[in-house]
């Protein structure tokens, strides 16, 4: 009697424990995606330290050069833009450790591994199974070791490369999951546009 071969395994990554790097690498990609809100965030508090430096110092010394003052105002503005432009990358290490914590403490961190279905994205657990079906997922972004699904502005499953028993493991789960996600992609683009303001 042969052996006859039953449906092929469903793709899946090996158990993996999320670590503080998988945490602070959403954190990074979360920033990626809104350039803007920095952008802004950034402008305006140039703006507040540039107009009150020049109203204090032209308030505090009348009879101060205005170029004096106006350039040191610009330049204490172009400070505050860099700093407030960079400093949430340099933060998302933390921000990603203290989202690990928060994690650890609630023992939500537990080893787990995710699995290709037709339906959509299946985690699973000691702690039980979840589904996410790809048309609840707005993107998959692959970048340096890690891909991320989508579900939401801030949120996202992170499926590391130390996952899978090889980077071209790493890269045929990716491929497939885009596969599979590809004819929902434009419903999931559409349920997002009616759900903002």
């Amino acid at each position: 009697m042969q052996h006859q071969p039953g449906p092929p395994a469903a793709p899946a990554s090996g158990d993996y424990t999320p670590c503080p790097e998988d945490f602070g690498a959403l954190q990074q990609e979360i920033l990626r995606r809104r350039p803007w809100a920095r952008f802004a965030a950034a402008a305006a508090g140039s703006a507040l330290v540039g107009l009150t430096t020049l109203l204090y110092a032209r308030g505090f010394n009348p009879t101060a050069s205005w170029r004096f003052t106006t350039l040191v105002a610009v330049l204490l503005a172009l400070f505050t833009f860099a700093v407030g432009w960079f400093l949430p990358f340099l933060g998302q290490r933390w921000a990603g450790w203290i989202a690990y914590r928060s994690m650890a403490m609630q023992t939500k961190l537990v080893p787990q591994c995710f699995e290709l279905a037709p339906e959509g994205l299946r985690a699973l657990s000691a702690q039980g199974e979840t589904l996410t079906r790809w048309d609840a997922i707005e993107s998959i972004v692959t970048r340096a070791g890690y891909s991320f699904f989508f579900i939401g502005p801030g949120r996202a499953f992170v499926v590391p490369m130390r996952a899978f028993s090889s980077q071209h493991a790493f890269a045929a789960f990716v491929a497939e999951a885009e596969r599979l996600w590809a004819p929902h992609k434009l419903d999931s683009k559409a349920a997002q546009d009616r759900s903002s303001p």
